[in-house]
């Protein structure tokens, strides 16, 4: 069950969690114009945990739940669009990554992460 509430700064989504025990506490959604918050009352330490996610996260996240596993990236179609249709649309497509080994002496070049 959900509820939905629209304040003058934002919208408030409420997620009751119903089904089988052990239930969770509810999981509140702010949406601003700026960024997304999710707030759950943590039952062990009885404070609230927050969460602020950007909007490229939100999407990003829905995204996510629909992708096979993997590392992926949101980039513009490039397929032509016709008249009057929406003129930028993006798709995901896996990243492409590539993992070389390394000796045990080598050392990696400056500002580069790990390999």
């Amino acid at each position: 069950m959900f509820s939905i509430e629209h304040d003058f700064d934002c919208t408030t989504v409420t997620l009751v969690d119903e089904g089988e025990q052990p239930l969770l506490e509810d999981l509140t959604l702010h949406a601003f114009a700026e960024c997304v918050t999710i707030e759950q009352l943590d039952s062990r330490t009885d404070q609230v945990q927050k969460i602020t996610l950007s909007y490229s996260q939100v999407r990003d996240l829905a995204a996510a739940l629909d992708l096979p596993e993997g590392v992926y990236r949101l980039v513009p179609d490039a397929a032509p669009k016709p008249h009057g249709s929406s003129p930028l649309q993006f798709n995901y497509r896996p990243w492409p990554i590539r993992y070389r080994q390394r000796s045990c002496c080598e050392k990696s070049p400056p500002g580069a992460g790990p390999v």
